[in-house]
């Protein structure tokens, strides 16, 4: 494709250059062109003709070049949509690898006061078989309610939360696995 491209545009320009290098010497005779069967007929000098000739050579050179503009476009608009596609896959995928950062609030009774109470956070990775106490993190309690704030949590990774009274009462949350973010405490 790319040497019929540059054969046309080579003859065309070759075309161009004989007719203004020689044309003086050939001379400048009429050419008629009729066409009939249309209606018309088209008298020219010889010389321009071949010059026109030539630019036309030239010219479909670079018709060939940019023809399949159109369908490469869309080709190409096609491509960068697929792409798109596997880039939000993977967007979603990576999700799975953030690190998470939570605030949980911790829902007693309304007899139990828990500003007293020893609370543990313990977590367990996906895969790993105990739970493992978090010595990092401590609890908040205030008018509002008990708060815990747990980070670097992944998805999938599970919290158990443990409060311990000051009267030897043990209040366990459920399981939490990630992403939920209330706890109701029940007395074990």
């Amino acid at each position: 494709m790319v040497i019929q491209e540059v054969v046309f545009l080579i003859v065309g320009i070759a075309i161009m250059a004989f007719t203004l290098i020689w044309g003086t010497r050939l001379g400048n005779r009429q050419v008629e062109l009729g066409f009939g069967k249309l209606g018309f007929n088209i008298r020219a000098d010889g010389l321009p003709l071949i010059f026109l000739l030539g630019f036309l050579m030239a010219g479909v050179g670079v018709f060939f070049r940019y023809r399949n503009y159109e369908s490469e476009a869309k080709t190409l608009r096609d491509d960068l949509g697929q792409v798109t596609g596997e880039r939000n896959m993977l967007t979603d995928e990576l999700q799975g690898f953030k690190n998470y950062d939570l605030g949980l609030n911790l829902v007693f009774p309304r007899e139990v006061d828990p500003r007293g109470f020893i609370i543990q956070v313990h977590t367990k990775k996906m895969g790993d078989q105990n739970f493992s106490l978090r010595t990092d993190l401590k609890a908040e309690t205030d008018i509002g309610g008990t708060w815990v704030n747990v980070n670097r949590l992944s998805r999938g990774e599970k919290i158990k939360i443990v409060a311990q009274g000051a009267d030897s009462s043990v209040w366990v949350a459920e399981d939490l696995e990630i992403p939920k973010t209330q706890l109701r405490m029940m007395k074990q």
